[in-house]
């Protein structure tokens, strides 16, 4: 669908909760995880595990539409900070119908924004391989790839903001 055609349809990124985003991860974008999910990953940049990471206030936010008074929810977006000056984008996901608008352009802008309030120079990721392209679009470098995570093979990768 094409948002710029659409009569009456707005686009409005809002801060969610957890348990609101969770039905999109699990439903949508980790459909099938067996591990649990959680608000942050204890994942560290380049692998391995860090445990202060569950201390971290994570973000949680949405892309939007309003369409005819119904407000539906048509992709999501994560970040917490993950050292003094790095912040993980994680859990980014779109509904395929919506694709090709800018939606997860709009979601990526607004957490860079928290991101660099929240005092970093630094956001990283771990996307999958075949999300790559999208995520070079933004500047990302590629850091390392990986095959020991679900959904793999996954690439760590890393930006200046």
């Amino acid at each position: 669908m094409n948002l710029k055609q659409q009569d009456q349809v707005s686009l409005k990124i809002s801060e969610i909760t957890f348990s609101e985003i969770l039905p999109f991860w699990s439903n949508q974008l980790w459909q099938g995880r067996q591990s649990l999910i959680e608000p942050t990953s204890q994942i560290k940049l380049n692998g391995g595990y860090d445990l202060e990471f569950t201390k971290s206030k994570p973000y949680f936010i949405a892309a939007q539409i309003l369409i005819h008074q119904n407000l539906q929810t048509i992709g999501v977006l994560s970040g917490f900070k993950t050292g003094v000056d790095q912040f993980r984008i994680r859990g980014l996901w779109v509904d395929s119908v919506y694709r090709k608008n800018g939606i997860a352009t709009s979601l990526m802008h607004n957490m860079f924004q928290r991101a660099s309030k929240s005092g970093c120079s630094q956001a990283w990721t771990m996307p999958r391989m075949e999300s790559w392209i999208f995520y070079s679009k933004f500047g990302f470098t590629q850091t390392q790839v990986t095959e020991d995570y679900e959904f793999g093979p996954h690439c760590f990768a890393i930006k200046a903001i």
